[in-house]
């Protein structure tokens, strides 16, 4: 990343250009309050959308920075691949001579070559593209082809598929000889996006307001100015969290602001990991990662990878010199939940139903047993219930919602964005409270039916509150011990 400037390109559409005042206001309000001076917002002139230019473009009295662009349906635009040398070609050589500073050009349009030299022949700089919406491509074939055709920047764009994108992202940075703008699609990819301004990448793509984005995974400017590290040549303090679905994580904005109070360069993304295998991976990718937190569904898996502990599920892993070290700040914050419980319920041993045998719900089995209570265990897999604890009561899932339980806890991912979805369809009978374990959307429609009853109930937002201040203070403790390169010092080691 260009540390004298940032460029953030906000892309100019026929709806943007109907209020056209309002978002440069934005956009300059934005701009104002960037936490770092060299950010600078660019445009870039949508000509396949467009029917002429932007008169404030032309006039550009606050001289930023544009790019003229006609992209074709194939490469998700809006234009006809068969016109980019005719009209598209066109209606860009008429951007280039009112005083665009950048153009870009499709990796499969032709007279590449004498494109390329037209618009350095006008002062301006030429971007190569290419979008991948598919299956993705033979990677090293693509970079070595664009490289061919030296232009100024190379722009690679894929939609996110695994987090082997991660690797495939950081490799590909590590042996272009061009810049490269390269990153992924997809709301659960926009980590790819804030990297890419890490490896090196000479700008990216932005839009002005929630609401406004143009491709999938689009962040906003303000969010990708204040997620983005403050000095980006001094070591990075990289954390994490882990899990499948991400996109809707607190995390980063719970997280980043606290760790950043010590330490100005804390990075905190989000890593979209399904199983162990990728969560391994994680850590040998990025040997700058100091701390992950972790959620749905690999839990067990960080477990499974880390030591210090007897543990069946883990939330925290921590990077030592050993190895990783696992926690389970869960238990901190179900702990306080299931006391308070114990000390309203008139019962010697309260009945805790748990529903769901995840990460959480092992968790709060283990920590129920301790605290003294009498345990359900229902989940829709029966086979997953095997190694529980030998006290554990054993429901059937069709039978999850009949009578006989004081405290119900709810450890599925049912209802996980959505506020329609429950994992019961009516509460059992003589249930004293709810405790609810998502927190998007804030209120479920299971809380919904407890508060409407009258039954106590327990947010998912202020367990999650409870657990991460947990995980912060572990945090702030490994990020005084170590510090880490922030730049990708060789690829590491697949063994």
């Amino acid at each position: 990343m260009n540390e004298e400037e940032m460029l953030f390109f906000c892309s100019l559409t026929p709806e943007m250009a109907t209020r056209l005042d309002s978002v440069l206001q934005r956009v300059l309000a934005n701009e104002a309050a960037f936490p770092r001076s060299q950010a600078h917002h660019a445009w870039e002139c949508r000509l396949d959308l467009l029917d002429s230019l932007p008169e404030f473009l032309v006039a550009n009295p606050m001289r930023q920075q544009w790019m003229a662009t006609y992209r074709s349906v194939e490469h998700g635009g809006a234009g006809l691949k068969h016109l980019r040398n005719s009209l598209g070609w066109k209606r860009r050589l008429e951007a280039l001579s009112q005083g665009a500073q950048w153009l870009d050009l499709e990796c499969d349009e032709g007279h590449l070559k004498e494109k390329i030299d037209t618009a350095r022949g006008k002062g301006a700089k030429t971007v190569l593209s290419g979008h991948y919406f598919e299956d993705p491509p033979d990677w090293d074939h693509v970079l070595s082809q664009y490289e061919e055709g030296q232009p100024d920047v190379i722009k690679i764009i894929c939609m996110g598929h695994s987090f082997a994108d991660f690797k495939t992202q950081r490799r590909l940075y590590a042996q272009s000889k061009l810049p490269l703008v390269h990153f992924f699609m997809g709301e659960e990819f926009q980590s790819t996006r804030l990297l890419s301004m890490i490896y090196g990448a000479p700008f990216t793509f932005v839009a002005s307001s929630s609401g406004s984005a143009v491709a999938p995974g689009q962040l906003t400017d303000r969010a990708c100015a204040c997620l983005l590290p403050d000095a980006v040549n001094e070591p990075l303090h990289l954390y994490a969290i882990a899990g499948y679905p991400v996109s809707h994580s607190r995390s980063p904005a719970f997280h980043q602001p606290l760790l950043r109070q010590v330490h100005p360069n804390v990075f905190y993304l989000k890593f979209p990991i399904q199983n162990q295998q990728e969560l391994a991976e994680a850590w040998r990718l990025f040997p700058e990662l100091m701390g992950m937190s972790v959620t749905k569904p690999v839990k067990e898996a960080a477990a499974a990878l880390s030591s210090g502990h007897q543990l069946q599920a883990c939330n925290t892993l921590v990077r030592q010199n050993r190895g990783l070290t696992g926690m389970n700040t869960d238990a901190e914050a179900l702990k306080a939940i299931l006391l308070a419980e114990k000390d309203t319920i008139q019962r010697e041993k309260p009945v805790l139903r748990i529903l769901g045998y995840g990460g959480v719900g092992k968790t709060a089995e283990t920590l129920a047993h301790h605290l003294g209570f009498r345990v359900q265990l229902f989940n829709r897999t029966q086979k997953h219930l095997k190694g529980c604890h030998p006290d554990s009561e054993i429901g059937i899932w069709q039978q999850r919602q009949t009578t006989g339980c004081d405290v119900l806890l709810q450890a599925t991912s049912v209802g996980m964005g959505n506020n329609t979805q429950t994992p019961m369809e009516s509460l059992p009978e003589g249930v004293q409270s709810v405790i609810e374990t998502i927190y998007h959307p804030r209120e479920t429609a299971l809380l919904k039916m407890a508060r409407t009853k009258g039954i106590r109930h327990y947010e998912g937002v202020s367990f999650f509150q409870a657990q991460a201040e947990c995980q912060s203070r572990i945090f702030l403790k490994a990020q005084r011990r170590r510090t880490f390169p922030v730049k990708p010092t060789g690829f590491p080691s697949e063994t």
